[in-house]
């Protein structure tokens, strides 16, 4: 999800969690701390297998609030659980 941005690292993306139409397979952030505690909600609700917090993203709060919310929280880099090398882009 970027407001901003259609594409982030040559992946598509989308502008608002509500513009999924599924649950997906897994859900990939790259937000502050404060912007994602705002998203977990919509990502909750949209539903997701495996919520990637990459670096940055991650915080005590945002980890609590993840669990309260069902999600099941990984804190990882999601380009490379897809088996791509962040150094190819």
């Amino acid at each position: 999800m970027n407001p901003e941005e259609s594409e982030g690292e040559a992946f598509a993306g989308v502008k608002r969690v509500r513009g999924v139409r599924a649950r997906t397979a897994m859900v990939s952030v790259y937000l502050p701390p404060p912007v994602l505690l705002r998203v977990l909600p919509e990502i909750a609700a949209r539903g997701c297998g495996g919520l990637w917090l990459s670096t940055g993203t991650e915080s005590d709060e945002v980890l609590a609030e993840a669990a309260r919310l069902g999600l099941n929280a990984i804190q990882a880099c999601s380009i490379v659980a897809i088996g791509v090398s962040p150094g190819a882009f």
